[in-house]
C-alpha cells in the first residue's frame, strides 16, 4: 500500500504472501456484529 495511507503506515509485511493489518473496519453493523466474534474470540 502507497505511504500515507492507514494499510502503508501501519501495516506490517511479515515476508509472507498476506499482508497483516494493525486497523480493520467495518461496511455495516451486521458485518461488525459478526466480525466482532471472530476477532475477539
Amino acid at each position: 500500500a502507497a505511504p500515507g495511507t492507514i494499510r502503508g503506515d501501519l501495516g506490517r509485511d511479515w515476508g509472507e504472501k498476506v499482508q497483516k493489518n494493525l486497523v480493520h473496519g467495518s461496511d455495516s453493523v451486521e458485518s461488525a456484529t459478526r466480525e466482532l466474534g471472530i476477532w475477539f474470540s
